[in-house]
């Protein structure tokens, strides 16, 4: 990833965890909106873009051809961690609106 592009978003998700914990009472919230991106990131979203990217850049048209289903499954990978994101979203919402 390029620096330019990393470094901003570094800062800016720890900016947002630190102005949350400072504005929030309890800092387990903060960690649970942090963790609902990063589990559905490495458990579903990232393998799925990484496959497809590998089969794009590295892949011969044959083996583009035979990786139909393998495809699909990393499509459906990738819509799955989105799902898995918005339900871990929604319950960490949820949690923070019940505490208050």
């Amino acid at each position: 990833m390029k620096s330019y592009i990393y470094y901003p978003a570094v800062l800016s998700l720890y900016a947002v965890e630190i102005l949350g914990s400072v504005i929030i009472k309890d800092v387990a919230p903060i960690f649970e909106f942090v963790a609902a991106f990063a589990v559905s990131a490495i458990s579903f979203t990232l393998p799925g873009i990484f496959f497809l990217l590998a089969l794009k850049n590295f892949g011969t048209e044959e083996q583009k051809k035979e990786n139909k289903w393998n495809r699909i499954g990393a499509i459906s990978y990738i819509v799955m961690g989105i799902l898995c994101t918005i339900t871990l979203l929604v319950n960490a919402i949820i949690n923070v609106a019940m505490e208050e």
